[in-house]
């Protein structure tokens, strides 16, 4: 698979709030990597140094992928919902009935 670099707009200190980050790591033998670990609100559940971080949806919002399971069999999926769509739930809003 070809390499895409994609440039992080990398974030100092803690995050506010808990979550999966993209972190970049510092170990102790001078190597660093990028990896997503998890922040519980006071620490990191990583043994690295982290001295970056961002959120995931910097990723996810830069490129699309294809889906490991659904892409094989998306048509049968979509076909079965236009045959047996979804019953409104009793929160849902009409637009209608907002007008």
């Amino acid at each position: 698979m070809k390499k895409t670099k994609l440039n992080i707009d990398w974030k100092k200190g803690a995050p506010q709030q808990k979550g999966v980050y993209l972190v970049a790591m510092y170990y102790s033998t001078g190597f660093g990597s990028c990896d997503f670990a998890f922040w519980n609100g006071e620490a990191w559940d990583v043994q690295q140094k982290v001295v970056g971080w961002t959120s995931v949806g910097v990723i996810t919002d830069t490129f699309t992928t294809n889906w490991p399971e659904w892409d094989d069999n998306m048509a049968e999926i979509e076909d079965s919902l236009r045959k047996n769509p979804p019953k409104p739930s009793a929160t849902t809003i009409s637009l209608n009935s907002i007008n």
